[in-house]
């Protein structure tokens, strides 16, 4: 293989970096193996911290994946099913939701809106922190903007009450079912949720006519399901690796994972489909934001779902522009494994 590509996905990179859009870290895979590591610019100003692959950064939405393979497994081991009503599992339910299912809201089919609303985030209600009882009534508090599961709409507050839901069926919460259902089997020393360990996730920074300044913390407890999730860039790429086997889901589950269940989402991805050279492959996709935060995961599989070429670009500085790099990248990629 020409190491070409490569270079031009290097440049590109470094171009992004030069322009002030990426201040962070970009890590290319092809068959499951890491083969461009490119690092930009400092992870901690104060310390003088480099950014690098072994940093924690908090990944905002890309916690959803997470979120939706917990649910997944429940499913798998008997113990939920994708057409169980929310009404069943929340008693407070309110009457207009109580028929919305665990489905529509994992692929975002429900209609119920986002909380996080405009008002919500004028209000800075994002820093504070809430109890489980404060979360979920916020929540149930949701309109519906369309028929459950006529339409698309990407919905926080789906994956908020997906959380709740998993704390209420396990009685166990969501911090530790991340760590013993997803974490500790994949070997993830450095993947978590919570606040308990924020002193240890590098600062975010906003920009500010060309200056940087540290972002407030977003209060985990605001985010629950949809958000919160803490990692590393290389431990983003073993998290990407794992559905390759059946460590976490078995394969039926894993498939439903990347097809089309709304729109263009599957459970926790976005996806595109490509027939290049008549070589059927998928892209699957996403991204997060949380308060100078962006990261991205985007992944290509063959039609057995198994992963040729992945691409991870983490940015504590708010970035702009990584998920147009990301799309130019995986397009690059795929000129690779076809």
């Amino acid at each position: 293989m020409s190491d070409r590509p490569l270079e031009e996905i290097a440049s590109l990179l470094d171009l992004y970096a030069a322009s002030g859009n990426l201040h962070g870290t970009g890590l290319i895979t092809l068959n499951n193996e890491i083969v461009l590591e490119k690092n930009y610019g400092y992870a901690d100003e104060e310390q003088q911290i480099k950014n690098s692959p072994g940093n924690i950064y908090k990944i905002g939405s890309l916690s959803k994946q997470y979120t939706a393979v917990l649910i997944l497994q429940l499913i798998q081991q008997g113990k939920l099913e994708f057409t169980t009503e929310i009404g069943d599992l929340l008693e407070e339910t309110p009457e207009q939701l109580k028929t919305l299912t665990i489905h529509q809201l994992l692929s975002h089919s429900s209609g119920i809106a986002s909380y996080n609303n405009t008002r919500w985030m004028s209000a800075r209600s994002y820093l504070n922190t809430h109890t489980r009882i404060q979360l979920l009534d916020l929540c149930l508090q949701q309109s519906l903007e369309f028929n459950p599961g006529e339409d698309f709409l990407y919905s926080n507050t789906g994956y908020v009450l997906l959380g709740l839901i998993l704390e209420r069926i396990t009685g166990r919460p969501f911090e530790a079912l991340v760590y013993h259902s997803l974490a500790k089997p994949l070997g993830l020393k450095k993947t978590g949720h919570g606040n308990g360990r924020d002193a240890e996730c590098m600062p975010g920074y906003l920009r500010s006519e060309g200056s940087f300044t540290v972002a407030p913390t977003v209060n985990i407890t605001s985010n629950l399901g949809a958000g919160g999730i803490f990692t590393t860039p290389h431990e983003l790429v073993e998290w990407g690796k794992s559905f390759d086997g059946n460590t976490l889901l078995d394969d039926k589950f894993r498939h439903l994972m990347f097809n089309y269940q709304a729109s263009n989402y599957g459970y926790g991805w976005y996806l595109s489909s490509y027939n290049r050279h008549d070589i059927p492959t998928t892209y699957a996709y996403h991204g997060g934001f949380m308060m100078g935060y962006k990261s991205y995961l985007g992944v290509l599989l063959d039609s057995n779902y198994q992963q040729r070429a992945s691409v991870v670009l983490f940015d504590n500085h708010s970035g702009t522009g990584l998920l147009n790099m990301t799309h130019k990248i995986l397009s690059q990629l795929l000129d690779l494994i076809v």
